[in-house]
């Protein structure tokens, strides 16, 4: 069984960068005012809305950042940095509901207009290029996704104030990008220069660092090196153990990933200790009838079944399936 996780961890990290998005990119350069009523005016409805947003209220936020685009059209400069800010947040607030078509062209708007506010190479539009990858990504248009990221990570590598983190993170995103598309060779690359950054910024138990861990480990199982698919996943259970605890699901995850290697790898008793450790941490959890629970009982009884212990097979999923 294959529990990689890069679907749940890829949504994971687009909520980081709209996260970060709603308050670095707002706080940019407003230029061409026309007047300090009109700039109020804009300054309040789009507050409004990025309030409206943090709470989790879309619907309203949409119709906040709305006014604001229209205002800022009306107010000021095709070119100004208010169009910009009004386009991403509202692309932002319909894709929180979903439209992601709307989100994707309000996003390509934003970055037009933000290359001729701010530059083409200007670390501004790194948010809406990472915002347009991630949903390409999610139609599974991957070669444009890995574009769209290849562009923002030459901007980053550029830029003298980007946080090394966020290269991090974009080189795990081109990795997906390339695993996607079965390239293996460079799907690897862009994972280990990105758990290179985390070490040297000191981020050694970050969970952005456990996501990549996990991705490399993901493609090395996938391409049947149970070797080296062993040592990522050790390190990244090592630092879920400390930082989620030793009760925690994605610990029982990756357990159940390390069982499973060690299985292949014709280690029996190294894996029936993992399938344990993990069936007593994701039945704890998740309940005896979670999908997770229930595939990792499937391959511990494969590994019960190949050691001859037919009836303890027998007895474990008799108890899954009650």
């Amino acid at each position: 069984m294959d529990w990689k996780v890069s679907k749940k961890q890829w949504s994971w990290i687009k909520r980081l960068w709209i996260a970060g998005a709603v308050v670095i990119v707002v706080a940019g350069v407003l230029g061409g005012l026309r007047g300090c009523r009109e700039k109020r005016l804009w300054d309040e409805m789009h507050e409004a809305g990025k309030a409206l947003y943090r709470s989790g209220q879309f619907a309203e936020a949409e119709e906040r950042f709305e006014a604001s685009l229209n205002m800022s059209e009306d107010f000021f400069e095709p070119q100004d940095s208010r169009v910009f800010n009004s386009l991403y947040n509202l692309g932002l607030a319909h894709e929180a509901q979903g439209e992601y078509s709307v989100a994707k062209g309000l996003y390509e708007r934003a970055i037009t207009v933000g290359e001729q506010v701010f530059g083409a190479d200007n670390p501004a539009i790194l948010h809406p290029l990472c915002s347009l990858a991630t949903l390409h990504y999610d139609d599974g248009k991957y070669r444009i996704a890995q574009s769209l990221f290849e562009r923002s990570l030459a901007i980053q590598v550029e830029a003298a104030d980007v946080e090394r983190r966020h290269v991090a993170m974009t080189l795990n995103c081109l990795g997906l990008c390339f695993d996607a598309q079965s390239m293996d060779g460079e799907a690897e690359l862009s994972y280990k220069r990105a758990i290179t950054i985390y070490e040297e910024i000191g981020a050694s138990h970050d969970p952005e660092l456990v996501i990549t861990l996990i991705n490399l480990a993901g493609l090395y199982k996938e391409a049947c090196l149970w070797s080296k698919a062993i040592p990522p996943y050790e390190r990244a259970a090592a630092i879920q153990e400390q930082t989620l605890g030793l009760g925690h699901a994605d610990l029982g995850t990756t357990l159940g990933n390390l069982a499973f290697l060690q299985h292949k790898l014709l280690e029996y008793h190294k894996a029936e200790d993992l399938y344990q450790r993990a069936l007593q941490v994701l039945e704890t959890s998740l309940g005896i009838e979670h999908p997770r629970v229930r595939s990792l009982v499937r391959n511990y009884t494969v590994l019960l079944r190949t050691m001859g212990r037919n009836e303890e097979a027998e007895s474990l999923e008799a108890r899954v399936s009650r």
